[in-house]
């Protein structure tokens, strides 16, 4: 009998390989792009591939196809070999088969150079679907937000919105003519992107794959298995003289092997996994894992999903084989993408095609499906031409093709869940309000609910009707608005849809009785548009201190029209975004999609829907005038400063947008997040503007936790009993500034066109203070997209006020330094470390170091936090030098043991207990005990803070005031 190595010599094919039935096997358990991979298990490509019709990717393909020669699949000792006893029968792997190991990762590799073998031939001879099983179940990465795989489409959208905002050159990677190649620039830039842009995590994620894909194309597919042998592996090949630049890229990979994974998961997966927000090479992930999510996309994709993955290997290899330049060829794919795709046709099916879920079990997956074809049969086989997925083609599906929107309303919701990626998160959210009154219909006729069974097949009445004839048998709210220019009396009646809307405007209309004409002669003061207020800085925070600014003027020149031109000089009009329509009731289907061009159609309807686009970012918004903005005092007069560099700009995508109202659509109470002020000037038409404050009069009373919590869940259902409300009618023209931690709601009484956004200001710097401690105990980190840009600013402060005290500037003239807090008195002491404090607490106050395992590699903002805290410790010891603090009996107080550490010790505890009272409310937030061992890891039990805390043990907050602190006065050291 022969021995079964003869046998194996015997059955090889005529090049050197061995047919081997189980890797064959193995392959065809996976789709693919073409049936090169199917054809048999050792890939003979140099004689059996089809003619190419272009040359451009013949060296990857060499490459590749000598690495696959040289693999060891062959035999009981393979990597293949040892995965036999975990096949299902229809070849799917049993989840336990994945262990993280190092066989498990030899295999991802190998059959992952098949898979990128596939998608290069794909590139020249075109993309189909080879499959030979069905959808099954994707298991779901940690620690990526994969989750939001579950509405790919707005993943997709989401990136493309941050990168259109990324300063694309200010990393570019920068070589010397003839010194670097195409996979240099691409390392180069790689290792100059900034963790703390979530753009930058997105092009960090391209160039790594790039970068990658270019290392394999030369025959560097195998990296060095060390941190230290990595780096001078890329200094190498990079042929780099500057070493310390790849510093920053050492810290950010979690090792040489995470380095392949934003390829190996787009080979696995699709290449759309790189818009994710998360740095992928910071991640780890068994590549056993990637395999699993490779079967499980089996089936027949949706057709626009092909068109996709088609455009970004396109521009993957391009920039990987040196065809075009890395950033110019990014720009041209994102463009491509935004221009081809029109997110409002894709299906719910279509979009949740690559959702996750729990991978498949031995219960769930069974041996012998009799559903499944088997290993013999032909693969599935779906051709794809070149017209797939152009703008509004979908995929084939169950599901019915929406129509296209009409002229006169937002589409319907494509999406399961709305996602709110990094981006924006300012408006009131409408998710998860369950409700009685929650019904399924598109529009209602009339005003009372519909009983259960009175709706039509399907669940879905679609024409259009007048909603002013809609709310029969509720009531109707007139209001008597008084404008407080002129005594002209406005009137405006609101009609509402949805009974709890109305109970809700006739609370607020309640509330208001009895209240003077001019409600706002308590915390407010009236303005003209040219006033002082404009041109003095000092009058300016003085007056803000004191209570919320009215600035009151008209539109000058011509009075603009709502209307297609007017608008338009605001935003895009035909841009998709995120439209709530008032017809629907509260919670996900409220949320459509649309362009301001359909808002502004319809709103000429006959029968006009009540609509508002909220948060719409806007470049032509003017901020606020500087004497009223000290954040854009202390940006502008930072600049070049260490740390305050040009290419890291004011975060404005963030701090300014535009609200467009159709009459009737409404904004309910909030808080803005993170110590914002808030500005709403209107543009045209005009609102209801209505502002709550405690009905405690005594100072301090917007800090009092309990009156936070009021607000925590933005809704309807506020109980208004404990609250003193102010309104007031603001038409075209006028400007309202609202301090930070104001609860605010909005009523658009005419269709209107609001610029809005955010500010700090030095008067109000401990109300700021405040708003951002009540904001990161109170909100988890994915509802909290404003906490970086808050912080970086009030790192700018930071930066400004140590310029002015430690520069002189402050001493030798305090009178004109209006926006640094005037540390003369105690007050303005207060102010200024209610801001230290912060900065102090950074460490505790960062949400990387509660959900990333030890806090992660330092990012930028550790290391800003190590710059910015040397600063307020620096203006601590000035304050120390040049203050003398004395009890008003005269007794000398320490700055530091006697204020401060007390100070930051009240304020820690406050925001421990205001994150125990939320815990429960917030899936995902801080939490108390991980802020106690945060606390233990940063303060040693000899500091002053610990020693304070320990004195605070009986102490039970109820404020981030200090009310009781003992009054002190402040003089000078003299000099």
């Amino acid at each position: 009998m022969p021995s079964s190595n003869e046998k194996r010599s015997k059955s090889a094919p005529s090049n050197g390989f061995e047919e081997n039935e189980l890797l064959t096997r193995v392959l065809r358990s996976f789709p693919w792009f073409t049936d090169v991979a199917l054809r048999n298990s050792d890939i003979t490509l140099a004689v059996q591939r089809p003619p190419l019709e272009s040359t451009a990717y013949e060296t990857l393909i060499s490459t590749l196809i000598k690495n696959i020669r040289q693999h060891p699949l062959s035999g009981p000792s393979s990597p293949v070999g040892w995965v036999q006893d975990h096949l299902s029968e229809k070849g799917t792997f049993r989840p336990s088969v994945f262990k993280s190991n190092e066989r498990t990762s030899r295999l991802a590799s190998y059959l992952l150079e098949y898979r990128l073998l596939d998608v290069v031939m794909a590139l020249d001879i075109g993309f189909s679907s080879y499959s030979r099983l069905e959808r099954q179940a994707i298991p779901i990465p940690p620690k990526m937000y994969f989750s939001l795989f579950s509405d790919w489409p707005s993943l997709l959208r989401n990136g493309l919105e941050l990168l259109r905002q990324v300063e694309w050159q200010d990393t570019a990677g920068i070589c010397v003519p003839g010194s670097c190649d195409q996979t240099a620039t691409i390392l180069l830039s790689l290792a100059r992107r900034s963790a703390s842009i979530e753009a930058h995590n997105i092009l960090s994620n391209f160039e790594a794959a790039a970068g990658y894909l270019s290392l394999i194309s030369k025959g560097l597919a195998e990296l060095p298995s060390t941190m230290l042998e990595f780096k001078s592996f890329l200094i190498r090949v990079t042929n780099d003289t500057f070493p310390e630049q790849w510093d920053n890229l050492m810290r950010s990979l979690k090792s040489p092997h995470s380095f392949k994974l934003p390829l190996q998961l787009s080979l696995g997966f699709s290449p759309i996994c790189l818009f994710l927000l998360s740095n992928l090479i910071t991640k780890d992930l068994n590549r056993g894992t990637i395999l699993q999510m490779w079967q499980g996309i089996g089936g027949v994709p949706p057709s626009i999903l092909a068109t996709i993955n088609r455009e970004m290997w396109a521009a993957l290899c391009d920039m990987g084989l040196g065809l075009h330049p890395p950033i110019p060829r990014l720009q041209v794919l994102f463009r491509r993408l935004e221009d081809m795709i029109n997110f409002t046709l894709i299906s719910p099916a279509d979009a949740s095609w690559l959702s996750g879920g729990p991978p498949p079990s031995p219960s769930t997956v069974s041996d012998g499906d009799p559903g499944i074809s088997s290993l013999a049969a032909p693969p599935i086989v779906t051709e794809t031409n070149a017209t797939n997925g152009i703008v509004g083609q979908v995929g084939e599906t169950n599901e019915p093709v929406p129509r296209a929107p009409s002229a006169n309303a937002p589409s319907a919701p494509s999406k399961t869940n709305v996602v709110s990626g990094a981006g924006r998160k300012r408006t009131p959210s409408t998710a998860g309000l369950d409700s009685a009154l929650d019904v399924s219909v598109k529009r209602k006729r009339v005003g009372s609910l519909p009983e259960e069974g009175s709706l039509p097949e399907g669940g879905m009445i679609t024409e259009v009707i007048d909603l002013t004839i809609e709310t029969a048998g509720y009531p109707t709210i007139t209001t008597y608005l008084r404008n407080v220019s002129n005594s002209e009396l406005q009137t405006f009646a609101s009609r509402y849809l949805y009974e709890e809307e109305a109970v809700w405007h006739n609370n607020i209309a309640n509330a208001m009785l009895g209240h003077p004409a001019h409600p706002f002669e308590i915390g407010v003061s009236f303005q003209e548009v040219n006033s002082e207020l404009f041109r003095s800085p000092a009058q300016a925070q003085s007056v803000l201190n004191k209570g919320h600014l009215v600035f009151q003027g008209v539109v000058s020149g011509d009075v603009p029209a709502f209307d297609e031109a007017y608008l338009g000089t605001f935003a895009a009009l035909d841009q998709v975004r995120d439209i709530l329509d008032f017809a629907e009731y509260r919670g996900e289907r409220r949320v459509a999609h649309g362009t301001l061009r359909q808002v502004i159609q319809a709103a000429r309807s006959d029968n006009p829907y009540v609509l508002q686009a909220p948060d719409v970012p806007s470049s032509s918004i003017a901020h606020l005038p500087a004497g009223i903005s000290s954040d854009l005092v202390a940006w502008d007069l930072t600049i070049d400063q260490p740390w305050c560099r040009r290419h890291r700009e004011k975060p404005r995508s963030l701090m300014l947008w535009v609200t467009v109202s159709l009459k009737g659509a409404y904004t309910p109470f909030k808080i803005p997040d993170n110590g914002f002020g808030l500005f709403i000037r209107v543009s045209f038409g005009s609102q209801w503007i209505v502002v709550a404050r405690p009905e405690d009069p005594s100072p301090g009373a917007s800090a009092r936790l309990s009156y936070l919590n009021h607000f925590q869940r933005p809704g309807l259902d506020l109980d208004l009993s404990s609250l003193q409300l102010d309104t007031f009618y603001a038409r075209s023209g006028t400007c309202v500034v609202l301090q930070p931690n104001t609860p605010y709601a909005v009523i658009a009484s005419d269709n209107s066109i609001c610029e809005m956004g955010y500010y700090m200001a030095t008067s109000t710097l401990r109300r700021t203070c405040y708003g951002f401690l009540h904001s990161f105990a109170t909100l988890p980190l994915d509802h909290n997209p404003t906490h970086d840009v808050a912080w970086t600013i009030l790192c700018r402060l930071v930066h400004y006020y140590h310029m002015i005290y430690t520069g002189g500037v402050f001493s030798s003239n305090p009178h004109e330094c209006a926006h640094v807090p005037n540390i003369l008195n105690p007050t303005g002491l207060l102010d200024l470390l209610s801001l230290i404090n912060i900065i102090e607490l950074a460490e505790v106050l960062n949400y990387a170091r509660y959900f990333v395992a030890d806090g992660g590699p330092p990012d930028y903002r550790s290391r800003h936090i190590l710059e910015v805290r040397r600063l307020s410790r620096d203006i601590v010891k000035w304050l120390e030098s040049h203050l003398n603090l004395r009890t008003e009996g005269g007794r000398p107080l320490g700055l530091t043991t006697d204020i401060w550490h007390p100070y930051i010790a009240r304020q820690l505890k406050a925001t421990m207990y205001h994150a125990a009272h939320n815990e429960s409310k917030s899936t995902g937030s801080v939490t108390p005990d991980k802020m106690r061992r945060l606390i233990r890891q940063v303060y040693s039990e000899t500091s002053g803070v610990r020693i304070q805390l320990e004195r605070l043990n009986a102490w039970v907050p109820d404020s981030f005031e200090w009310a009781d602190i003992v009054p002190f006065t402040i003089s000078l050291v003299a000099s």
